[in-house]
């Protein structure tokens, strides 16, 4: 089945952004859970997902180019210190330090494409890195401050992602393949020789979770519904998931960020929403938004 040859109206593709942020959305929730290594809980997720996106780009002819490669390499790190990152700090403080990227987008735009930066890009930039500020003024502890740092360098990569997938004509499947490919062959050591992984019933249903639902699938309704939107709408759209993200772990395991980490999350996901539907409004700003 080639997907990518899929062509959904508006509400439909709407309504399949909207459910693959949902999935996305459980991420943090099964790596706070889940009793495995990040790397080996890394691995595990890229190859059940690549089995899937495999058999669903059947129809496709599997190429690679420098772009390519570079797509892929911002993949797979991304990935990786976002996993590492909700095991070393809060869900919250992870997916909205990630979720820095549309802002990262726009500053990679500019210095590397001279792509001009208006009032309000300036404005958004510092409401952004005053939350970020908070986030590390809340997570004093080493622990807290490598998780934070991870997960700000999980949206630096995400946002390269953006750029290169921005200017990319062929079939973005190439560079997820690819991508998952990469952190499956990273894996390799830490789940052949670290202590066996700790397998339950429940564990099995996680990692079959995790890779199936909430990496795999989800690429396949995004990649092929955002054919058919403007780009700007992803990535308002795609704002669900650090709204959700959050809150699932604090149901269930009841862990909540300090006051100053709730702050900032506030400064920077109002900002960015508010910057991304003046954009929206104006048919101009940076790519959307690809999340671990």
């Amino acid at each position: 089945m080639d997907i990518t040859a899929l062509r959904y109206s508006r509400r439909q593709a709407v309504g399949l952004i909207l459910l693959s942020a949902f999935f996305w959305s459980t991420s943090g929730l099964l790596i706070k859970i889940l009793p495995f290594h990040a790397m080996t809980l890394a691995g595990m997720r890229s190859f059940l997902a690549l089995c899937l996106v495999l058999a669903f780009n059947r129809g496709n002819r599997f190429t690679i180019d420098k772009q390519t490669i570079l797509g892929a390499c911002s993949i797979a790190f991304t990935a990786i210190c976002f996993i590492w990152a909700n095991k070393l700090t809060t869900s919250a403080n992870a997916i909205v330090l990630q979720y820095i990227n549309p802002v990262i987008t726009m500053l990679y735009a500019y210095f590397f494409f001279a792509t001009p930066i208006r009032k309000k890009d300036i404005i958004v930039t510092a409401c952004t890195f005053l939350g970020i500020g908070l986030f590390f003024c809340d997570g004093l502890s080493w622990g807290y401050v490598w998780g934070n740092v991870l997960a700000l360098a999980s949206g630096f990569s995400s946002a390269w992602t953006n750029i290169f997938y921005s200017k990319y004509k062929g079939n973005s499947f190439n560079g997820i393949i690819l991508g998952n490919g990469i952190i499956v062959l990273l894996s390799l050591p830490f789940i052949f020789f670290l202590a066996p992984p700790q397998w339950s019933v429940g564990s099995v249903i996680g990692i079959l979770y995790l890779g199936i639902f909430q990496w795999g699938m989800p690429y396949l309704f995004f990649s092929s519904a955002m054919r058919c939107v403007e780009p700007l709408d992803g990535a308002l759209l795609t704002m669900v998931e650090p709204l959700l993200n959050p809150l699932w772990v604090f149901l269930v395991m009841g862990e909540l960020p300090g006051i100053l980490a709730l702050v900032g999350a506030a400064i920077v996901l109002l900002s960015i929403t508010l910057w991304c539907v003046s954009d929206a409004k104006s048919k101009a700003g940076p790519n959307l938004p690809s999340s671990a």
